[in-house]
């Protein structure tokens, strides 16, 4: 499996969810999925603008995992 380092990634450089979409010019639901792992597909234009704003390689914001997961929070605004 493979898990998003958004949320992480963003957070060592000062960015919130709601800083991080308007920077990305994305929609807050779906940088919010990314931030929180809820998603199965994602947008490579997007995950690439992401990495862009917070100045990592693409290839950074993932992370190969064993296949555990763990629950989400429950969803919150920013």
């Amino acid at each position: 499996m493979v898990r998003l380092k958004v949320q992480e990634l963003a957070l060592e450089r000062g960015f919130s969810i709601s800083l991080l979409s308007r920077e990305a010019k994305l929609e807050i639901r779906m940088v919010r999925r990314y931030w929180y792992n809820q998603t199965r597909n994602v947008s490579l234009d997007a995950i690439s603008e992401i990495a862009k704003v917070l100045g990592v390689d693409f290839f950074d914001l993932f992370e190969k995992t064993d296949g555990t997961t763990t629950p989400p929070p429950e969803d919150q605004e920013e």
